[in-house]
């Protein structure tokens, strides 16, 4: 459905997730010395689940969201806000047969790129820059994914047409262009096997050149947690 939220028609910025939606468990699973230390890092990994996708959530103000997943989750995607549009497994019939599992996650990408694609034709709209993400990203800090690329990104200059900004395969992003291509990893005998998102990964690194992008990996700035200057936004 075509956004008609006020200035959410003019995103510069989507968000794409393509996986099966992976949340922390509904139970306390930190002990308190956890919790508190974690607290004091400024680390996300003692959020409850509604807390872990209130800071998904507020990460995509600004941006468009949309999830490729199996029905299976229906339930959970009513959590997300900002979410343009979904696209279900079985709707394109099923992951395939035979699939190589660390090519399932581009699969994905592929399909919810056409998704993208598909919403661009028919709701009159373009892209400038696409972040894929998983659900079990750890947030920190308080920038939007849309003012990251306004306020960091853009204004430094970066040839983004050949620039691919990685942080493992939790997070990884591109100009529209830039996404459209490593979109196309699946089915090219090329890709084939290809796993690993890092800056250092020579696989992935190999098929950047390929594809005719670099990589540049860079740390999401953050603001208001301790010790900002040393970590990043996104963490394993």
């Amino acid at each position: 459905v075509c956004s008609q939220a006020e200035g959410a028609a003019k995103a510069k910025v989507a968000i794409l997730y393509a996986m099966d939606i992976r949340l922390p468990p509904l139970e306390d699973f930190c002990s308190a010395a956890q919790r508190a230390r974690f607290a004091i890092e400024g680390d996300g990994s003692c959020r409850t689940r509604q807390e872990h996708v209130d800071a998904l959530n507020a990460a995509s103000e600004g941006s468009h969201v949309f999830f490729q997943t199996d029905r299976s989750f229906l339930p959970e995607l009513s959590n997300f806000s900002n979410v343009v549009a979904t696209l279900f497994t079985d709707q394109v019939g099923g992951i395939p047969s035979g699939i190589d599992p660390v090519n399932i996650q581009w699969w994905r990408l592929k399909q919810v790129w056409k998704l993208l694609s598909d919403y661009e034709s028919a709701c009159g709209h373009k892209y400038e820059f696409v972040i894929k993400m998983r659900t079990d990203a750890n947030l920190i800090g308080t920038t939007t994914l849309a003012s990251w690329y306004s306020d960091r990104v853009q204004p430094r200059g970066y040839n983004l047409d050949k620039t691919a900004f990685l942080m493992s395969d939790r997070v990884f992003a591109a100009s529209r262009d830039g996404m459209r291509r490593l979109a196309s990893f699946y089915g090219d005998s090329y890709y084939q096997g290809l796993c690993g998102i890092c800056s250092k990964c020579g696989p992935f690194l190999t098929a950047l050149v390929a594809a005719g992008t670099t990589s540049f990996a860079v740390n999401v700035p953050v603001t208001g947690v301790a010790r900002a200057r040393r970590r990043p936004q996104f963490r394993r």
